[in-house]
């Protein structure tokens, strides 16, 4: 992990995994697989936000889905078609967030592994490096996660416009957001 210069705080971003509470209507081997899996229990940047119950939620354009998290860039979804994470914010079909849950949440994990990222006033070459790096590593992870227009690869642009500095990452931390 860099260290750009940031203290470590009790409102530094770490991995943590959880069970949340599963509503009985959830298709079994989903149910199976959250409680097995679990899920992140927070994010970097205000972008997650954990549901208080795991729901299947009814979307006339996609059908039944499994709702278990709210994000800055839509709500997050299980397919139980499928099992993969999904976002359905485009009127084209459901955005891929990760092909699985296990790769949600190896990537949630990597991308805070990665952290601190860059300061205030970075340089757009320092940004654009770090963009680099982490697409590389979510490209292990789950090729289909950081296409153009997805969840990751719209996360990945933010990063690199400047929107996760440590300093704003750590004070919405501190200002009890749920990052």
């Amino acid at each position: 992990m860099r260290d750009n210069g940031a203290k470590r705080s009790e409102h530094w971003p770490h991995y943590e995994n959880v069970v949340p509470p599963i509503a009985p209507q959830v298709p079994e081997e989903l149910a199976a697989s959250l409680a097995t899996l679990g899920v992140p229990r927070n994010f970097i940047g205000k972008r997650y936000r954990l549901s208080s119950e795991v729901r299947p939620v009814a979307l006339p354009a996609f059908g039944t889905l499994v709702q278990f998290a709210d994000s800055a860039l839509g709500a997050l979804y299980l397919d139980p078609s499928n099992g993969k994470v999904i976002s359905p914010t485009s009127a084209d079909g459901p955005i891929i967030v990760n092909s699985s849950l296990r790769q949600f949440d190896d990537t949630v994990r990597t991308v805070i592994e990665m952290f601190p990222f860059y300061n205030r006033g970075s340089s757009i070459e320092e940004r654009q490096g770090v963009a680099d790096r982490m697409r590389s590593a979510l490209q292990l992870i789950d090729p289909a996660a950081t296409v153009v227009d997805s969840f990751w690869g719209n996360y990945i642009d933010d990063l690199e416009i400047g929107d996760f500095a440590t300093e704003d990452v750590l004070e919405s931390f501190g200002a009890g957001g749920s990052s």
